[in-house]
């Protein structure tokens, strides 16, 4: 699962993005969601079956790189749409 949304994440970047910004988002995303998932976990608002790391599945912070760099350039579309 890992390898494979890590691959969609780096495309998405490159076909979508290719932008410090858009790294940046991605990464942010993964940090905040990740950070947020986790402290919900730890107070038993929600659990994974197959938890890796903190109480979360490994593959998490790739799928929120995955949705930082989406709504980034969904952001960035709606701006420019405006000027």
């Amino acid at each position: 699962k890992s390898a494979v949304i890590a691959a969609l994440a780096g495309a998405g970047w490159f076909l979508c993005d290719r932008s410090l910004l858009g790294a940046l988002l991605g990464g942010g995303a993964a940090l905040s969601g990740t950070a947020f998932e986790a402290t919900i976990i730890h107070y038993g608002f929600f659990h994974y079956v197959h938890p890796d790391v903190a109480g979360v599945a490994v593959w998490l912070p790739l799928l929120y790189v995955t949705v930082g760099i989406a709504v980034g350039n969904l952001g960035k579309h709606l701006v420019d749409a405006h000027e």
